[in-house]
């Protein structure tokens, strides 16, 4: 398994300032979440096709591998032109990865509405993951589903997977959400999904008074990360463990600069104590 981490926690940076404190801190994998404070991938100069070389070079001399990209495609979505909207946002980011190099992006089931039956959110998530899927199949790009929103269960994520149907078509893993979120256990949450898992992120946070929850460095809280690497191993799993840094959306938490070598020194100790 191969340590990576996402944009989201280092907003501001360039790709260069990406790339050269990557290398520097020990990490295999970039996962690309926006880039010096651009969040629309297919906006991001450094993305642009003019561009795309000089990045994959310096990735290269950085020896990272772009992991996956991360967008902001929402799928259960009522209207049929907000859906038609996001399936071509998704066909761009599938476009991208392709010129990239990389094989993943991500998309969210997105928030159920109020008002909106669970049955028909569904079906509009499986319709999208179907197209998305087969347009991704020739492109050889995988589309990948988080534990998010109103799909943290994995029971119900595992449903939307049946119905779906493609190989083409797999499952982020963000450990902490059904852990912290859906009160699932690791067990619980891998036998459901780990058949279909290509992708996982990982941050720590320990519960607060109520149903809160205060995100930690790696390590400070009570997620149980070790048992997740453990049951990754013993399933197979190859890919990353990404940390989900979520600097972007939580300012006041510690710099990247804090927060990344930490995820690597830790992950790195936890992964040399498996059996």
């Amino acid at each position: 398994m191969k340590l990576s981490f996402s944009t989201l926690g280092c907003p501001e940076w360039t790709m260069d300032e990406v790339c050269e404190k990557g290398t520097l801190y020990g990490y295999q994998g970039v996962e690309i979440r926006g880039i010096h404070g651009e969040l629309n991938l297919t906006r991001c100069p450094a993305l642009g096709p003019d561009r795309r070389k000089d990045t994959l070079a310096l990735c290269t001399a950085a020896g990272l591998q772009i992991a996956a990209l991360g967008t902001s495609v929402k799928l259960c979505l009522p209207d049929q032109g907000d859906r038609e909207s996001n399936w071509a946002d998704g066909r761009r980011a599938i476009d991208l990865a392709a010129a990239l190099g990389t094989d993943k992006i991500r998309v969210f089931g997105g928030q159920i509405p109020e008002g909106v039956a669970f049955a028909d959110a569904e079906g509009w998530v499986v319709q999208g993951l179907k197209r998305l899927g087969d347009y991704a199949a020739p492109r050889r790009v995988f589309v990948l589903l988080e534990t998010h929103d109103s799909f943290i269960r994995t029971d119900v994520v595992r449903g939307v997977m049946e119905k779906v149907g493609s190989e083409w078509v797999r499952v982020l893993w963000d450990v902490h959400h059904p852990f912290r979120m859906g009160g699932e256990s690791i067990r619980e949450s891998w036998e459901n999904i780990g058949r279909y898992v290509a992708h996982t992120h990982f941050k720590d946070s320990r519960a607060t008074d109520g149903e809160g929850h205060q995100l930690t460095l790696m390590g400070e809280g009570d997620v149980p990360v070790r048992e997740a690497l453990a049951v990754l191993k013993a399933g197979g799993y190859h890919g990353y463990l990404s940390l989900e840094w979520e600097k972007r959306w939580h300012p006041e938490l510690p710099d990247a600069t804090v927060a990344f070598p930490q995820y690597v020194e830790k992950m790195r100790e936890y992964l040399s104590q498996l059996p």
